[in-house]
């Protein structure tokens, strides 16, 4: 399957949410309220991903469901202003957004409830008809074929492997991103070949065991505030690339971040390992924001912060190399 070489737009299908964080500083008091701080953004994996390639520079159209309710109406102009193309995602009527709600104490999660609103009405056929639309390939659009579609799991088990399928028939490098333990099994329903998935390590273990599934090139295991591991089917062990220390804020969106500046690496041009790179630095950007999607994220902070990263193993490796 041919590499990622071209800055051409990239589809991102999946979860479309409105975002209720609450946070705390300390612990949270069981069966009593907490003091805190609750806040109201633009959510879901696949609009975090599309919302963090475009402020790397990367084209990218959305693709998924959300109600006709001013809740929902918000969150996709808010996406729009963030320079994603939103004009095909579905807006079903009678249905609200998608909402998630999640706990942090001392910014990392503690717990959450995800309702996906109207992701589920996102049948195999309608998918198929706005990956047309979006992706124009083979279709006389005479645009060129998207650079990678971005899959989440939030879709159904049908409509991924409908999704595949179109990315296959059409060329185009196909990215995983599993969501959750229980939604990775929705893999199994799924034939063809998938360029790349990014599960953290418990969906990882989830997948390794999945008694059907697509063929699968390449695994990039997300692994939190440690970074993460690139493996490549054919080869005998993990590439690890370690993450620098971070003073987390809000863990949430720093995997979506890592996603998106995966993809950014590899529509970019950039080798595998490099791009892995890339991802770790967009996640540890994230997680030092307040916000799911880091204002602060862009490509040249994400060369900043490689190039920091860069010198702070090279002044490791003088500091042993003089202790000997």
């Amino acid at each position: 399957m041919p590499p990622f070489m071209q800055i051409e737009p990239v589809i991102v299908v999946g979860g479309i949410n409105c975002d209720i964080t609450a946070a705390v500083d300390g612990e949270v008091m069981p069966e009593t309220s907490t003091p805190g701080r609750v806040s109201l953004s633009p959510g879901g994996v696949a609009r975090n991903v599309a919302h963090g390639l475009a402020q790397l520079g990367v084209p990218v159209r959305l693709i998924g469901c959300v109600g006709t309710d001013p809740l929902s109406e918000w969150v996709l102009s808010r996406t729009a202003d963030a320079g994603v193309d939103v004009s095909t995602v579905d807006r079903v009527p009678g249905t609200g957004s998608g909402v998630y709600v999640s706990l942090l104490a001392a910014g990392e999660l503690h717990s959450a409830v995800s309702d996906m609103g109207g992701i589920d009405s996102l049948d195999p056929e309608r998918l198929v008809a706005l990956l047309d639309t979006a992706g124009q390939a083979g279709a006389g659009g005479g645009e060129p074929k998207p650079a990678a579609l971005v899959l989440d799991l939030n879709v159904s088990a049908p409509a991924a492997a409908a999704a595949v399928r179109w990315a296959n028939t059409a060329g185009v490098p196909v990215v995983v991103e599993p969501v959750s333990v229980a939604k990775a099994v929705r893999l199994a329903g799924v034939a063809g070949q998938v360029e790349v998935v990014t599960p953290n390590l418990a969906e990882a273990r989830a997948l390794r065991v999945l008694p059907t599934g697509p063929s699968i090139a390449r695994w990039v295991v997300t692994r939190g505030r440690f970074g993460a591991g690139y493996w490549e089917n054919g080869t005998s062990a993990a590439q690890l690339v370690s993450a620098a220390p971070v003073a987390t804020v809000n863990a949430n969106g720093a995997g979506d971040a890592f996603l998106a500046g995966l993809v950014a690496g590899r529509v970019r041009g950039l080798p595998w390992p490099e791009a892995v790179r890339w991802g770790v630095a967009a996640g540890r950007i994230t997680a030092g924001s307040p916000q799911s999607v880091a204002p602060g994220l862009s490509a040249d902070a994400i060369l900043r912060d490689v190039t920091r990263s860069d010198d702070r193993s090279d002044d490791r490796s003088d500091n042993q190399g003089a202790g000997r």
